[in-house]
């Protein structure tokens, strides 16, 4: 890469970092890691899909199968619906959103033809670089 193109690149993340929703994403990443009731929350939900990710090398034949996914299904519940954790979860995706964008128009600025990811399963643009949408 050539320092232009580092330069330009350096530029984009001060300008992402200066973004309400980075911002957001710090200031609630900090609010996690002192929230006694989300560090709580979090070390439940890592123990109980330890357990339910084993019991399910097994399915239904292994011993309390149901209670390990039930007791999952609730420590996942519990932490996503704290409101420090929801509203993470929201700016995260807001600044998903923006990189998406950015990521689009770079891509789309390049070529029409260049596949993005994105979290939503829709693909931006037709067609990719191994085929043609254009009509003979």
């Amino acid at each position: 890469m050539n320092s232009e193109t580092v330069k330009y690149m350096d530029a984009f993340i001060e300008e992402v970092k200066q973004h309400s929703s980075y911002k957001t994403l710090i200031r609630l990443n900090q609010a996690m890691r002192e929230d006694e009731q989300v560090l709580t929350a979090i070390e439940r939900f890592k123990e109980a899909e330890k357990s339910y990710r084993e019991a399910q090398k097994y399915g239904e034949y292994y011993p309390d199968y149901k209670k390990l996914k039930k007791a999952f299904i609730e420590a996942k519940t519990t932490l996503y619906t704290h409101p420090i954790v929801n509203a993470y979860k929201e700016a995260e995706r807001a600044l998903e959103d923006l990189l998406d964008a950015s990521a689009f128009k770079l891509c789309e600025s390049i070529s029409d033809r260049i596949m993005v990811k994105t979290r939503l399963p829709i693909p931006r643009k037709k067609g990719g670089v191994s085929c043609s949408v254009d009509k003979v």
